[in-house]
């Protein structure tokens, strides 16, 4: 799990150089990203799919090649107002929605229904 989740955000770092940003490890298998200057919801759903492209690599762990299963929640904030947990929460009712069967074998990033604006 450590291992994958170090690979995870290698390919991260690689996918958005160039970006201001803090990934951080959120629960077991899940990792929050924050993205500063970032300024419409439309370069967000970017990032979001930049991330999507780069995990569609394969991971290589102990000589195993891994392709990691992913679930993206987002939300974007206008105004620095807003508090850190309120964001939070909202792009985990984001991801949430991302995780509940789609059909789709790699579905797309899921906006929750209260977008903070």
């Amino acid at each position: 799990g450590d291992e994958l989740m170090v690979q995870i955000t290698r390919l991260a770092n690689q996918a958005l150089a160039g970006q201001e940003f803090v990934l951080a490890r959120w629960a077991d298998d899940e990792l929050a990203l924050l993205v500063s200057a970032v300024h419409s919801a439309e370069g967000v759903l970017h990032i979001a799919r930049l991330l999507q492209q780069a995990l569609q690599t394969p991971i290589e762990i102990r000589r195993h090649r891994i392709l990691a299963a992913t679930s993206m929640g987002a939300t974007y904030v206008e105004s620095g107002l807003q508090r850190a947990e309120e964001v939070l929460r909202e792009a985990d009712i984001a991801l949430s929605s991302a995780k509940a069967p789609s059909g789709s074998e790699r579905p797309a990033p899921r906006w929750s229904n209260t977008t903070m604006r």
